[in-house]
């Protein structure tokens, strides 16, 4: 009885410590306000507004739970640009990809985000 509560707990501790380390997998999240095709139709003051928004969110993931190890990259990414400057990667990133424009602009900012700034 001691072994297998023995061999119980290793195993526990095993998948924990494992766990800290492995890349969480597909997340879900609500489709939020706009697609890609929404936001371009919106006016250059409120595209730059809307994607500072976005940015804001991203910077406070970890306030609710995201760890910083993964989206730390986030904070260097945005680090000493303008607001202009991200909603310009944004707009570039949306202008190139326009079989993407239904999706939500979460994600969508994300990917623009990764694709300029992660090797």
């Amino acid at each position: 009885m001691k072994t297998w509560l023995g061999v119980l707990l290793l195993c526990a501790a095993i998948s924990v410590w494992a766990d800290d380390d492995v890349k969480k997998g597909p997340v879900s999240y609500s489709r939020g306000f706009l697609t890609g095709e929404e936001f371009l139709k919106l006016g250059e003051n409120d595209q730059t507004s809307y994607v500072m928004g976005l940015t804001d969110g991203f910077l406070a993931a970890p306030l609710f739970g995201a760890d910083k190890k993964y989206v730390g990259w986030v904070n260097d990414c945005v680090k000493g640009k303008t607001n202009t400057q991200i909603a310009a990667i944004f707009r570039i990133y949306l202008e190139q990809n326009p079989g993407r424009w239904e999706k939500a602009t979460q994600s969508l900012m994300f990917e623009a985000l990764r694709k300029a700034c992660v090797p």
